[in-house]
């Protein structure tokens, strides 16, 4: 199945078209973009800094669900997809242990029903044996009244909380009841009659030692999905932001997963760099939390001061703290971002320079919750706020901030599996909206 994605930049609009077997669909957006840069980088500045893509005609739905939902970056990213298809995203449920975060994807991506509760106390699921051989024991079971009462979706996506697989995890890393929430997942996906899902996790999901990912994608085969799993980096689709994610991806019925690979390799470009994302908000530091950066310790603040009087961007040995010294694996902490260069991953701990490299490039403080968004990849429209339309604490901005899967790299994710979705190559040529409602 052919694919292709072409940009152009005209009168004051950055124009996108997707060409998909004999269809061709069409978005444009505001160009708020730097003059120098490259139309595919020129729309994604442009909606970081606020442009509202005009999406072509929007003539069918896709009916979402999103588990482990955070305030809704990945489902800001498979809204885009979809649209960038002519599918209407309709978000029937969202299920995460935050109440304050799912009245954030409420209010960003208007979704009908909330469920604040532990994924696990929601489906019932019995696994026989673990690994290759597993098979669910019977058919899981939605115990939540709401979910049961949904219709089918089109697609359940999610991000399954990574901690417990994570290299920064040093106490239950490999080893850690937390990585069996992806089987909750998977289960949850299976009893819903998900057409196709799409999970989200650290890489190194598949070096646990309870064997979660096999075991996953055995009651997955077994269930009659077809599976697929890949690692992607959001810098290499143009992200400014190295952050590398294992995608798990099921499909119901026959998908062309050929097709799938052709439109990542398609979507792949350089990323944009620290600066093209955030520097025209460098003296725009507010007053409240999402624009103001957090006040470090008298010593931490000499250290980025340190940095920037001597155009330093990693901390000299003798400058660290005791424990981050010789033998320390984690030589980005104390560091200044690099302008030229994407961010290394963005992480809960931006508001504190002993957990990465999260000083300002350009000036000597650490970034913003709305910088970190940038580089998330969230556009300035995205509203962290809460039910009321007040702004929210920092703690929460730098928890659904750092935690999310970068709306960017959904967008690729999810646009080629919609594409995989279409129908097999070897199938008659139908439209991605009759295949979801097939």
């Amino acid at each position: 199945m052919s694919f292709a994605l072409r940009f152009a930049r005209a009168d004051g609009r950055i124009v996108r078209r997707i060409e998909l077997g004999g269809a061709a669909y069409g978005s444009s957006i505001a160009d708020l973009a730097d003059p120098a840069l490259d139309p595919p980088e020129a729309w994604w500045q442009a909606l970081l800094r606020g442009a509202r893509p005009i999406p072509p005609a929007l003539r069918s739905e896709l009916a979402l669900v999103d588990l482990f939902a955070g305030a809704g970056g990945f489902a800001l990213g498979a809204a885009m997809a979809a649209e960038a298809l002519g599918l209407l995203p309709r978000f029937l449920a969202a299920v995460d242990l935050d109440r304050e975060a799912l009245a954030v994807h409420r209010r960003n991506l208007g979704t009908e029903r909330t469920i604040a509760a532990d994924l696990r106390d929601l489906v019932h699921l019995a696994i026989d044996r673990t690994g290759a051989s597993a098979r669910f024991a019977e058919p899981p079971e939605l115990v939540e009244p709401s979910l049961r009462r949904i219709r089918r979706p089109d697609l359940v996506i999610g991000g399954p909380p990574c901690e417990g697989h994570s290299n920064l995890n040093n106490h239950s890393r490999r080893d850690d009841p937390r990585n069996g929430l992806l089987l909750a997942a998977v289960a949850s996906a299976v009893a819903i009659g998900a057409r196709a899902f799409v999970f989200e996790n650290v890489r190194h999901v598949a070096r646990d030692r309870r064997s979660v990912l096999d075991t996953a994608l055995a009651v997955l085969e077994a269930a009659g999905y077809r599976t697929k799993t890949v690692v992607s980096n959001a810098a290499h689709y143009g992200a400014p932001q190295r952050r590398e994610r294992m995608f798990l991806l099921g499909f119901a019925s026959a998908a062309d997963l050929d097709a799938f690979d052709a439109v990542l390799e398609a979507l792949r470009r350089a990323p944009l760099s620290v600066a093209a994302a955030i520097a025209d908000l460098l003296d725009d530091e507010g007053v409240g939390p999402f624009d103001s950066a957090p006040k470090p310790t008298a010593e931490n603040r000499r250290r980025i001061e340190y940095l920037h009087a001597r155009d330093l961007y990693d901390l000299p040995n003798e400058q660290r703290p005791v424990c981050h010294r010789n033998g320390t694996t984690y030589t980005a902490v104390y560091g200044r971002l690099r302008p030229d260069e994407p961010a290394p991953t963005i992480t809960t701990g931006f508001g504190t320079p002993g957990r990465g490299r999260f000083v300002h490039p350009l000036r000597p403080r650490l970034i913003t919750p709305h910088e970190a968004a940038r580089l998330q990849t969230f556009p300035d429209w995205f509203a962290f706020l809460d039910e009321a339309g007040r702004p929210v604490r920092r703690a929460c901005l730098e928890k659904w901030i750092g935690d999310a899967v970068p709306p960017l790299l959904g967008f690729v994710v999810v646009l080629a599996a919609l594409v995989a979705l279409r129908a097999p190559a070897s199938a008659a040529e139908r439209s991605p909206e009759a295949v979801l409602r097939a």
